[in-house]
């Protein structure tokens, strides 16, 4: 009877510890998960957090490259009309050399013929101090 009533007592005293272990694994098991909930919330949040900041920094960039794009336009619409003022500068002072030239070239057909009619009249004189 005693040997049964030890061994009821073991038993039972098992199935208590054994209990315990098992409340105490429960325990623990849901601290863990509690603990990973946390960590995992954390976690989005940064996430959400860097997403934002990527978004931020893409903005930026995006308008950053807008203002460039924008800046090169304007400077090559700034070289396109340098380069029609080149070419009509150049058009202009071809002309107005041309008219010079043209005006050099008038005045040396005018004394030309101014040099040759003194040469005639010259020469009319001393044919008529020869005669």
């Amino acid at each position: 009877a005693v040997a049964e009533a030890l061994q009821v007592d073991t038993r039972a005293a098992t199935e208590r510890a054994d209990l315990a272990f098992s409340q105490q694994m429960s325990q623990h098991s849901q601290q863990h998960s509690q603990q990973l909930s946390q960590l995992e919330g954390e976690h989005r949040h940064q996430l959400s957090q860097l997403e934002g900041q990527m978004a931020d920094v893409r903005r930026e960039a995006e308008a950053a490259d807008a203002e460039w794009r924008l800046t090169l336009e304007a400077a090559n619409q700034q070289a396109d009309m340098c380069q029609a003022d080149a070419v009509a500068s150049e058009e202009q002072l071809h002309q107005h050399l041309h008219t010079q030239l043209a005006a050099v070239e008038g005045a040396a057909r005018e004394r030309e013929g101014r040099l040759i009619q003194d040469m005639h009249a010259q020469a009319e004189l001393v044919e008529r101090e020869r005669e």
